[in-house]
């Protein structure tokens, strides 16, 4: 009958593509994690307890499982201080503070400061990066900023723009990294670079003034230190041939009065003879 015949010939085509279509979605577990990357498997949304290496892996079909991948070599960098593009999470539109007022900050005697950081982190561990906070980026930021006042606020406006600026990135770079393992969000701190420690501009040239002010009160104290390093010496140069002529001269007058005395001796007793 060529109506059975046409029904089989479609049942047989439509169990081959159905075998084709799972043998595929049985193929699509396939995945590959390249030389820079971490995978992690969900289950069901569950996160596996155990982050991928580099190779080629297979976990269950989607929606069954999924795998995101991370860089875990790859050091990422963010500005503090800089103008940047924030979006609101209720409206969705984008907003920016002026460049200035990202960058002031307070000094602990209560100067404004302009301050400009980068930080520069990178993921140390990709379950705890995709699992235990959401906006990583926003709260590196927030500890990032956090630190960077609690220092400023802690030292004089002088220090500050001169003597510790070593002291000010050691410290952002320890406090924020010791923040990131207590709160244990997969993320570390490769390095922080101090890009910009300056006065505001309205009073830029008073400060400078200052500076330049210090740098001459320096000057002169150099040059007075190397006056004397040179005057000193031979000050006590003359001053020790002089203490040594002294010396011979006594001895040399001790030596003739002891002759003139046993002189006068020796004469005493030939005139009493």
């Amino acid at each position: 009958d060529p109506r059975q015949s046409t029904g089989a010939i479609i049942w047989r085509t439509a169990k081959a593509v159905i075998a084709v279509c799972v043998l595929l979605w049985i193929i699509s577990g396939v995945y590959v994690i390249k030389a820079d990357e971490a995978g992690v498997v969900k289950t069901f949304g569950r996160v596996l307890p155990k982050s991928l290496k580099p190779g080629i892996h297979y976990h269950y079909p989607y929606p069954i499982a999924t795998v995101e991948k991370v860089k875990v070599t790859e050091v990422k960098s963010l500005k503090i201080g800089f103008d940047v593009a924030v979006k609101d999470k209720d409206t969705g539109m984008y907003y920016s503070y002026s460049p200035q007022e990202l960058a002031e900050f307070l000094t602990g005697d209560e100067n404004i400061i302009l301050g400009k950081l980068i930080v520069q982190w990178s993921i140390s561990d990709p379950i705890s990066f995709l699992t235990v906070v959401e906006d990583t980026e926003g709260l590196l930021r927030n500890l990032a900023e956090a630190a960077f006042m609690a220092k400023l606020g802690s030292m004089t406006v002088d220090d500050a723009l001169t003597s510790k600026k070593t002291e000010i990135i050691n410290n952002v770079r320890d406090e924020v990294q010791r923040m990131l393992v207590d709160m244990n969000v997969g993320i570390s701190i490769v390095a922080v670079d101090l890009k910009e420690l300056s006065p505001p501009t309205e009073v830029a040239a008073a400060f400078k003034e200052v500076a330049s002010a210090r740098g001459d009160a320096s000057r002169l104290v150099h040059e007075a230190e190397g006056y004397q390093n040179e005057v000193l010496p031979k000050a006590r140069g003359e001053a020790q041939q002089l203490i040594s002529e002294a010396q011979a001269y006594r001895e040399k007058v001790i030596n003739l009065a002891k002759g003139d005395a046993e002189r006068f001796e020796l004469l005493l007793e030939e005139y009493k003879k």
